[in-house]
């Protein structure tokens, strides 16, 4: 009981054996505890969150006695229990809570909590080839059973970026494998890698992006296997701002058999609509040696799939 980190799941347990000083002054020992989590699907080139992987989220909190309950406050994962130093009483209150996980890690400055509008706004975020988290953002749905009946703190996250994917096949016979490199997003800097986030769930969690004015750039994806006729190359995956674009340019080298000449290629995808929580798959095919220019099919649109367990989930 020296230890100021408590196990959540066990602390009506601990405050039982322990007198009013070691329960940190609750006469009671009740404190406002955390569920565990439960993530969506892994990917492949993000830092990746899933059931095993996910180790830390980072929560705001109000009630009527605290607008500051919570501020930013690192909950993380030990064994099967989420726990947090400095821990809060529970009294009957009316409460609001907030909470977010960047690929695990926190977001220090630009991270706000409006609890009267219920919005949980990031601003200025960035993707870049070096950072590729999965962000993720939750407004617990329980915030009055928490107040009523100190019932654990239930966060249902969803994904706040989009992700994109390249399919490439080759239509010259596997006997002409295509090994791909240098593959770049965006070689004219018009894709928008920095933007505001307002999260809000009032029926439906919806990811709004702002991105007026916002940095623009480029990403490079990574082709571990050759093209082939048979089987296609497919890019590892990227995590990308949600936005529109009239058109995206991307370009490559690739090289044709094994000792085949290495030529520049450029691509284009058209109406570009990225959406928070999909992912994009952009197919296209390398019908001749001498193609200096391709076009990308409309993209497959699918969803990060939820756990179907757990009382913390992302959609």
């Amino acid at each position: 009981m020296k230890h100021q980190v408590f196990l959540l799941a066990a602390v009506a347990a601990v405050a039982a054996g322990c007198t009013k000083s070691e329960t940190v002054g609750s006469a009671d020992g009740k404190w406002i505890r955390f569920d565990n989590a439960f993530v969506g699907n892994a990917t492949k080139a993000i830092t990746a969150l899933d059931n095993e992987k996910i180790t830390r989220m980072y929560v705001f909190g109000t009630s009527t006695e605290n607008p500051s309950l919570f501020s930013n406050t690192e909950v993380k994962k030990e064994g099967s229990s989420w726990v947090y130093t400095d821990l809060k009483p529970w009294v009957e209150s009316k409460y609001t809570f907030a909470a977010y996980s960047d690929g695990n890690n926190k977001i220090d400055n630009n991270v706000v909590w409006n609890s009267t509008e219920e919005k949980l706004i990031i601003s200025d975020y960035s993707v870049s080839d070096e950072k590729q988290n999965d962000l993720v953002v939750s407004i617990a749905s329980n915030a009055t059973a928490v107040g009523n009946s100190n019932a654990k703190v239930a966060f249902t996250f969803s994904h706040a970026l989009a992700k994109i994917k390249f399919t490439i096949k080759s239509e010259l016979g596997d006997d002409n494998p295509i090994t791909i490199t240098a593959f770049k997003v965006g070689i004219n800097n018009n894709m928008y890698t920095t933007g505001d986030l307002t999260f809000t769930n009032s029926d439906t969690p919806t990811s709004t992006w702002d991105t007026q004015n916002k940095a623009k750039g480029q990403l490079g994806a990574n082709f571990t296997e050759t093209a082939q006729t048979i089987v296609p190359s497919v890019s590892d995956e990227l995590v990308v701002i949600p936005q529109e674009i009239g058109s995206l340019n991307i370009s490559f080298k690739a090289k044709f058999g094994e000792e085949g000449e290495e030529k520049d290629i450029q691509g284009t995808i058209l109406s570009v609509d990225w959406e928070a929580g999909n992912c994009y798959n952009y197919t296209a095919s390398i019908t001749g040696k001498q193609m200096d220019v391709i076009q990308f099919d409309v993209p497959t649109v699918s969803g990060w799939e939820p756990e179907t367990s757990g009382e913390v989930t992302f959609q």
